[in-house]
């Protein structure tokens, strides 16, 4: 009983540990462990702003945008579409290709 009461304990006080980090860093150190599922956290919420963007009101929407939006679209599919054997440390993949898009755009991400 005394070891589920330290895994607990341990677990209780690496969640307040973690949550003090995101609260005066704006991130906590597991984005140190494993910067792909960091970064990964963040293409469902652009994804769903691109859609968002596309959709309201397209023909009023910037062309050299509307592009940027469905070119990202498309490389989102790419990548969850790909084999993750073929994405994690490998050059020129589709998860490669989505952030260049990404960082290369970044300015057209915002209103």
């Amino acid at each position: 009983m005394k070891l589920t009461d330290d895994i607990v304990n341990y677990g209780l006080i690496r969640g307040l540990h973690q949550g003090f980090q995101r609260m005066i860093r704006g991130y906590d150190d597991t984005a140190m462990w494993d910067l792909a599922n960091t970064l990964d956290v963040y293409l469902e919420p652009i994804k769903k702003y691109c859609e968002q963007m596309i959709e309201e009101d397209p023909k009023n929407l910037n062309p050299k945008r509307l592009k940027i939006m469905r070119r990202t679209l498309e490389l989102m599919e790419k990548y969850e579409e790909a084999n993750i054997k073929d994405v994690l440390h490998h050059s020129d993949t589709p998860l490669d290709a989505l952030w260049s898009h990404i960082g290369k755009n970044i300015t057209w991400f915002w209103d």
